[in-house]
């Protein structure tokens, strides 16, 4: 088990999506940064921006590594609402750290920032 603080990285649009562009490459950089020092999970959507479909042959709704096993990985359930699986996510890990990525999306920003407000989540 590592001893490593974790790191939770809110992410609207994520690999192995492309479309949302310099925020997904921003990120996995962050990642191969960040990792040596920090257990990184990423919490996002199941579908590519402007996409109705989710992403092919990924799990959505439970914790999974990434392909290179270098972090932990949530897409959340686009069918569904987001704020219950940002509660599950969050239980299941206990993040030291958050990371919020955009600033003006609600599902990514809003309700974390929500949710750290009703001290739901208790990371800095």
């Amino acid at each position: 088990m590592s001893t490593k603080p974790v790191l939770l990285l809110f992410i609207d649009w994520f690999s192995p999506g492309y479309k949302a562009g310099g925020p997904i490459v921003s990120c996995i950089n962050f990642i191969q940064l960040m990792k040596a020092d920090y257990s990184i999970y990423v919490l996002t959507s199941d579908t590519d921006l402007g996409d109705k479909l989710p992403y092919n042959n990924i799990v959505s709704g439970a914790w999974v590594p990434s392909a290179d096993k270098d972090y932990m990985i949530y897409y959340t359930v686009s069918a569904k609402p987001v704020l219950p699986q940002i509660r599950k996510a969050l239980s299941a890990i206990n993040p030291s750290y958050i990371y919020l990525n955009h600033l003006f999306s609600p599902k990514f920003v809003v309700y974390p920032l929500w949710l750290a407000w009703k001290g739901v989540i208790k990371a800095k």
